[in-house]
């Protein structure tokens, strides 16, 4: 019983609880551009995304379109440092978790050279 209890603590603290606070939670991103996404990350380490359409929303009946992962959208969290690839790196986001895991601060920047700063604030129902 003491080696399972032991094992146990062992693998958490490999693992990273923290990892387990993002998965399966939705988030509402805002950069300093005023583009809009929501966030929803899967457990495996991808995610799916919302973004508010603004140039191209002539070319659709709603404003908003849904990305699924053809594109290759992935996350990876590091005690509270977060980093998100959109379409295999083309817009890459990179921030901090606060303590409550209720916000997402950083930067991004795009394969254009475009940069600049977000916040993300964790979806939450009552």
């Amino acid at each position: 019983m003491k080696y399972l209890i032991t094992s146990s603590l062992i693998l958490l603290s490999f693992v990273g609880i923290s990892q387990y606070e993002i998965e399966g939670t939705g988030w509402k991103f805002e950069g300093d551009d005023g583009k809009q996404n929501i966030v929803l990350f899967e457990v495996d380490g991808s995610f799916y995304y919302q973004r508010k359409l603004d140039i191209m929303s002539k070319r659709f009946k709603d404003k908003s379109v849904i990305y699924d992962n053809f594109g290759g959208n992935t996350w990876e969290i590091n005690e509270k440092s977060i980093t998100m690839l959109f379409n295999d790196g083309g817009l890459i986001y990179s921030g901090e978790v606060d303590d409550d895991y209720e916000t997402i601060t950083g930067t991004y920047m795009n394969r254009g050279g475009q940069y600049g700063t977000f916040k993300g604030e964790l979806i939450k129902f009552d």
